[in-house]
């Protein structure tokens, strides 16, 4: 069982985590300065990919997959998930994001 982390300061708004790997991500984002409207749809399909939130189904964690490629931050993130998105993408389960 995991034991929750409580922060002095809180990171865009939370001050306690469930585990030490959610706690790393929310410094992540911080470091990245990403904004607040993002941190919680991003912590979700993180979450989702890693494993820490669980998918309901095979679509659920596609859709997290394509929203991190979407975004960007696959690539910006720990270099499995880059790894990982670009095998998704080689098979056709994920699309790469078309520039304007």
């Amino acid at each position: 069982m995991n034991k929750k982390i409580k922060v002095k300061k809180s990171i865009y708004g939370k001050k306690s985590f469930t585990n030490k790997q959610e706690h790393n991500y929310y410094k992540l984002y911080k470091k990245l300065n990403l904004q607040k409207e993002l941190v919680m749809d991003l912590h979700y399909a993180v979450g989702i990919c890693e494993g820490y939130i669980r998918a309901d189904t095979a679509e659920e964690e596609i859709k997290a997959w394509q929203f991190l490629i979407d975004t960007g931050m696959v690539w910006k993130l720990q270099g499995w998930f880059a790894r990982q998105a670009e095998s998704l993408i080689e098979i056709g389960i994920c699309k790469v994001k078309k520039l304007n």
